[in-house]
């Protein structure tokens, strides 16, 4: 299951209320946070490609190439689609 504890992921400067000594161990630990919660919804996508019915999958394969056309680089179609599984 995909679910953590909820912590605070919140890391523009701008929203941060706290000293400015402060602020830059706060934004790292929130980073790490936030990759975390990355990690952990990426993995849940990988591991449920093969529950995806096969017209979904036929159909983002269809929007990956067509991301694919206007990008022109494959890591840009993982971070735009996010179905590079396909």
């Amino acid at each position: 299951m995909f679910l953590l504890p909820a912590k605070d992921c919140e890391i523009d400067p701008t929203k941060i209320t706290v000293k400015k000594s402060k602020q830059e161990a706060l934004i790292a630990k929130r980073a790490e946070a936030l990759i975390e919660y990355l990690k952990r919804l990426l993995e849940a996508i990988f591991a449920s490609v093969h529950d995806c019915p096969q017209e979904m999958r036929v159909t983002f394969s269809h929007l990956r190439q067509a991301v694919l056309q206007v990008c022109h680089t494959p890591i840009a179609t993982l971070y735009l689609a996010l179905v590079m599984l396909y």
